[in-house]
């Protein structure tokens, strides 16, 4: 458990790396999140990727998408088990 909680913690970091935040999208002050499934293999490849859940703007639901093709995540802990692993996520866009 604390393996895989430290590896879903450099995911998260590894994820938030990628994402950006469409200009237009700024500008226009959408906000919106973006609930993501995806599928990992062991070494990390990204094997899938899903939006389960739409922001309702196109242009973060592509940026959602883009940010996990992106993803450079880490291989998998020796003591994590499996050869694939699925994952569900947000990704929030918000103005500051």
């Amino acid at each position: 458990p604390f393996a895989e909680a430290r590896y879903n913690e450099a995911l998260r970091k590894a994820l938030e790396r990628c994402k950006r935040y469409p200009r237009m999208a700024q500008r226009r002050g959408h906000q919106g999140v973006v609930q993501v499934e995806f599928v990992l293999r062991r070494d990390g490849k990204l094997l899938e990727v899903r939006i389960i859940e739409g922001s309702g703007r196109d242009t973060l639901d592509r940026a959602a998408k883009e940010a996990l093709e992106c993803l450079q995540a880490p291989p998998f802990y020796p003591t994590m088990t499996g050869e694939t692993r699925r994952y569900q996520l947000p990704i929030v866009f918000t103005l500051r």
